[in-house]
C-alpha cells in the first residue's frame, strides 16, 4: 500500500478537525434547540383579530382582508372562491366549538382571535369573557388589547 500524498494527510485531517468540532457542538446545539422550542410553546400569545382578515374555511389567520360571503343576513370570511362556495353551501363550516366552553359558536358573531405562534391558527370565542378565562385557565398571554381595554 502506497503511502497517501500529503494533499490527501491535509484534507484527512481538516475533515477530522471539522468532524470533531460538530461532535463537540451537537450537545450545545441539541440544548439550543430545546430551549427555543421550549420558549416558543411559553411565549405564544393569542390576540384578538378582525374577523374579515380570517379564512372561516382553513381557520388561519391571513393578515389581510377576505372575501365577504353574505349568508343569511350574516357576514363570513374566505379566501379563495372554493371556500366561498363551502361557505355559502355547508352550514358547518360556518360554526365552530368555543374552546373555552366546547358549546357551537357561529363564525359570524365569535370573538375571533388567532395563536400567534407561527400557525396563525384561528379561535372562536363565544364571547370576550369566554377569550379571557381561555387565556388565564391556560396561562397563555396576549400582545394586544381587547375591547374592553384588558391585556
Amino acid at each position: 500500500m502506497e503511502p497517501k500524498s500529503s494533499l490527501f494527510r491535509t484534507i484527512d485531517k481538516s475533515y477530522f478537525s471539522y468532524f470533531l468540532k460538530a461532535l463537540l457542538m451537537l450537545p450545545l446545539m441539541l440544548i439550543s434547540l430545546n430551549v427555543v422550542a421550549e420558549g416558543q410553546s411559553s411565549s405564544s400569545y393569542i390576540e384578538k383579530v378582525e374577523p374579515k382578515k380570517v379564512c372561516m374555511v382553513n381557520n388561519k389567520f391571513m393578515g389581510i382582508d377576505q372575501i365577504p360571503v353574505e349568508v343569511e343576513e350574516k357576514t363570513y370570511y374566505g379566501c379563495c372562491e372554493n371556500c366561498v362556495s363551502k361557505l355559502n353551501k355547508d352550514k358547518a363550516v360556518r360554526y365552530a366549538t368555543d374552546p373555552m366552553t366546547g358549546e357551537q359558536v357561529d363564525k359570524a358573531h365569535a370573538f375571533t382571535a388567532m395563536v400567534n405562534d407561527g400557525s396563525n391558527k384561528a379561535l372562536y370565542f363565544k364571547s370576550e369573557k369566554t377569550y379571557q378565562q381561555y387565556l388565564e385557565k391556560h396561562g397563555a398571554k396576549t400582545s394586544v388589547k381587547t375591547e374592553e381595554g384588558k391585556q
